[in-house]
């Protein structure tokens, strides 16, 4: 099984009334918090008081802010694509993923009064692998505007095409992102309450994120809940049709469930992804 790992896929056409199902034998529920992923802490309001807020002009403001957050600024921040953050807890650990750096820098600019957003960039598919799971690789990036120029801060070093395809997304939607990160963490380690409950909030804080309904999926058809997983897949497809990993999982489910006729209809589909 794919498992959605950092970002979602396509611009979605529309939203769903699915709620995802219980996980059988999980009576001891896990309760996931409501994380505020931009809270700004003391210590990063007195970094921004050192580094960025003497200056009035708002060119001045994020270039000081940009400099002082890169690898070889100030922060010092690394990227590192193990660990997704909140905005604090990136600053404080000077590390993390594209998420954990643009919950961070998105909560840095607005807090020295700048105009700041995550943006989705569109890359040709990629796959990591780890433990036995194989991970389909995204990224996001954040967008600083002043009066009359946008500047576009990635710490990840990944080559990305300048003709790729870019949209701005919105807070809740990164925030969906951060919980279905933590999700497929939770599933990688085949802690599927975990990640079931992650994803579960996920799914209600942003529902038309399609990530998050392939990896509860998963997490139900490892369960052995293979008609609620094949739900979890046609509600995927159902935002978004071109979901391939979606599109991929189900196929699987449908050759478990002994649905041969269903998997037939989506096998070509499948082996060119």
């Amino acid at each position: 099984m794919t498992i959605c790992l950092l970002v979602g896929c396509v611009v979605p056409q529309q939203t769903t009334n699915f709620i995802p199902p219980p996980l059988r034998g999980n009576e001891h529920k896990v309760q996931v918090p409501d994380i505020d992923v931009l809270a700004v802490s003391p210590e990063m309001r007195a970094f921004l008081e050192r580094y960025v807020l003497d200056y009035a002009n708002p060119h001045t403001r994020a270039t000081l802010l940009m400099n002082a957050v890169s690898g070889n600024g100030v922060l010092g921040f690394e990227y590192d694509d193990a660990f997704t953050m909140t905005a604090t807890e990136a600053f404080d650990t000077r590390a993390g993923n594209c998420v954990g750096f643009a919950n961070m820098l998105v909560a840095l600019a607005r807090e020295a009064g700048l105009e700041a957003e995550y943006q989705e960039v569109f890359r040709r598919p990629e796959w990591s692998t780890r433990e036995d799971t194989v991970l389909l690789v995204k990224h996001v990036n954040v967008l600083l505007h002043t009066m009359s120029l946008t500047y576009v801060m990635d710490v990840s070093g990944i080559r990305i095409n300048p003709n790729a395809r870019r949209r701005v997304i919105s807070d809740d939607y990164a925030k969906a992102l951060y919980l279905n990160n933590l999700g497929a963490d939770a599933l990688i380690r085949n802690d599927l309450p975990t990640a079931w409950a992650y994803l579960a909030k996920a799914i209600e804080t942003e529902p038309r994120l399609t990530d998050s309904w392939v990896n509860l999926g998963v997490v139900l058809g490892r369960n052995e809940q293979l008609r609620d997983a094949a739900r979890a897949y046609r509600n995927a497809l159902a935002i978004d049709q071109y979901d391939n990993a979606a599109l991929s999982n189900l196929y699987e489910i449908y050759l478990a469930m002994g649905d041969l006729d269903s998997a037939a209809q989506l096998e070509d589909k499948v082996e060119r992804y």
